[in-house]
């Protein structure tokens, strides 16, 4: 269920509210159709439904897991087969080791309680 972010949040609530809701909106429109509905190509583009999900899948892991928290590479992109639509496997929780990150980094990057010495 897609919930509208806060616009009025801390900064690391807003970047998590708005990767749920555009997580959710990607998912909502694909929920619901068939293996093959989701590999199929959309000429002029070689691109598919099932690639979109484990391309933006990707991303997310890479900019949690390596940007953000400085943890290493996955296994390298390149060993991907794209056109077995590897991508059906995207779930509504996202990546399990880029959300334990995003949980440590919401820790780490919650400013002080005041007083806090």
């Amino acid at each position: 269920m897609r919930i509208d972010p806060d616009p009025d949040g801390a900064e690391f609530s807003m970047l998590s509210q708005y990767l749920d809701y555009q997580r959710e909106t990607m998912l909502s429109k694909t929920d619901g159709l068939t293996r093959e509905q989701l590999v199929e190509k959309h000429p002029p583009s070689e691109l598919t439904l099932a690639g979109l999900l484990y391309h933006l899948s990707l991303v997310e892991e890479d900019w949690m897991e390596v940007r953000f928290a400085g943890l290493p590479d996955r296994e390298p992109r390149a060993s991907v087969d794209w056109n077995a639509g590897s991508g059906l496997g995207v779930s509504h929780g996202g990546s399990s080791r880029a959300g334990t990150v995003a949980g440590s980094l919401s820790r780490s990057l919650r400013p002080e309680p005041a007083g806090h010495v």
